[in-house]
């Protein structure tokens, strides 16, 4: 059993209409139904530790008094609760339960936002997120995520083979990272997505700018944090210690499906003009500067 201590976020709009009272506490509806996506996509139990599963949609969250953010590690960071989301806890891989690294003390916590075919792959690799070069169990060698950036079309000077977490359950939320799969439930149409919750080795990753377009749109992604801290990158294998997979479920609208590929496209390209352009201004400032200098 590993401790797991909350903290706060901005993931609104989902509430749970009744709570139930089980022999392990309050358990909602929205839990319920999110607990009968998490079992659809066929997923062993082993790989859970149910101890640690939490329902943090409004209805709960503002009924434990919880707060939207805490901070955590050393040093310090802000840490953002999922609200909105309810949390499945997973069994913590065994070099993560090591008292001398002591992860949920002194590491940060992030979030990883994936599509839900892939979770199963990625807890068969010993709960590791791996990054685009890799190869994984079954000797499948890993790429960039399709409309994401690559080798052959990223920013100069952008490196694609790390691995990407963001302390905003927000923008790990976003459909470019979280794809939306239908499922239906109890007569309901959901669009359900899926992020793993983590801590993080403090020092191992750099932080970057967000890459989604919203500064180009001069829109807040995430009010608890600068759209130029939203992505954390790390080259590091073995810093990331996966302990809970979320699931959100919001209402299916039509023309929200699985085939996205033309959109996501267009979204990496438009994010590599931006980064193409942030550089390029950046560039010609220095350069004034030394002749002004």
């Amino acid at each position: 059993m590993h401790p797991v201590l909350e903290g706060g976020a901005q993931a609104r709009g989902t509430s749970a209409a009744t709570t139930l009272v089980t022999t392990k506490g309050p358990v909602c509806d929205y839990q319920l139904a999110c607990q009968r996506f998490k079992k659809s996509l066929g997923i062993g139990e082993s790989y859970f530790s149910h101890e640690q599963d939490k329902c943090f949609c409004e209805t709960c969250h503002k009924a434990r008094g919880d707060d939207d953010y805490y901070t955590r590690g050393e040093p310090e960071k802000k840490y953002a609760v999922p609200v909105g989301w309810t949390r499945f806890g997973l069994s913590l891989n065994p070099t993560f339960k090591d008292s001398e690294l002591n992860v949920f003390d002194n590491w940060h916590r992030a979030y990883h936002g994936t599509d839900p075919g892939v979770v199963k792959k990625i807890l068969q690799n010993s709960s590791q997120l791996l990054m685009p070069g890799d190869v994984g169990l079954g000797g499948r060698k890993l790429g960039e995520k399709e409309g994401h950036f690559n080798p052959d079309r990223k920013p100069d000077g952008f490196d694609t083979a790390q691995v990407f977490v963001t302390p905003s359950i927000v923008y790990a939320g976003h459909k470019a990272y979280a794809r939306p799969k239908k499922f239906e439930d109890d007569g309901k149409v959901y669009g359900a997505r899926i992020a793993f919750q983590l801590c993080i080795r403090p020092d191992s990753y750099e932080v970057g700018p967000e890459t989604i377009g919203a500064r180009r749109e001069g829109r807040t992604i995430d009010p608890l944090f600068s759209n130029e801290e939203m992505e954390w990158s790390t080259k590091e294998r073995g810093g990331t210690a996966l302990y809970g997979l979320l699931v959100k479920l919001e209402p299916f609208a039509e023309g929200q499906s699985d085939d996205r590929d033309r959109m996501d496209k267009l979204l990496a390209e438009l994010r590599r003009l931006e980064m193409e352009s942030d550089a390029l201004l950046c560039a010609l400032h220095s350069k004034f500067k030394v002749e002004d200098d």
